[in-house]
């Protein structure tokens, strides 16, 4: 009687390929997140805006300005940063660059956001180099 392996499962014959495909979706998700940045800017309005104060989320710990800024029909908006720092990377009166949509300034921004795009390529980086890892 001879001994014969069974066939190895799909995803473990294929975990390598997997991981990469992983590691090419972290990426595609940086690529997708800049594009939709930068096409944000390019179509947005700048102006000058001021820190009035800080929010702290309940149950998070990071401080986020809250800016108010003018559009030129002198029409006041608030915009409340999704992101957090410690310490805060603002500080309360500062004047700070800000974008908005011309046609909802309610859309708003601070510019590019990297923090997500940094995360998300490390993600990518370590997926990639551990499939490519495995291959060989």
């Amino acid at each position: 009687m001879r001994y014969t392996k069974s066939p190895q499962p799909f995803y473990i014959r294929n975990s390598a390929h997997i991981i990469i495909g992983a590691g090419l979706l972290f990426f595609g998700a940086v690529i997708f997140i800049y594009g939709s940045q930068y096409l944000f800017l390019k179509e947005a309005n700048k102006t000058n805006g001021r820190v009035t104060g800080f929010i702290v989320p309940k149950g998070k710990s990071l401080k986020r300005p809250v800016i108010e800024f003018y559009t030129p029909d002198q029409q006041r908006h608030t915009y409340y940063h999704s992101e957090g720092t410690n310490p805060p990377q603002y500080g309360q009166g500062q004047e700070v660059t800000i974008y908005y949509n011309p046609t909802n300034p309610e859309e708003a921004s601070l510019g590019y956001s990297f923090i997500p795009m940094i995360i998300l390529s490390i993600f990518g980086l370590v997926f990639t180099g551990v499939g490519i890892a495995m291959r060989k």
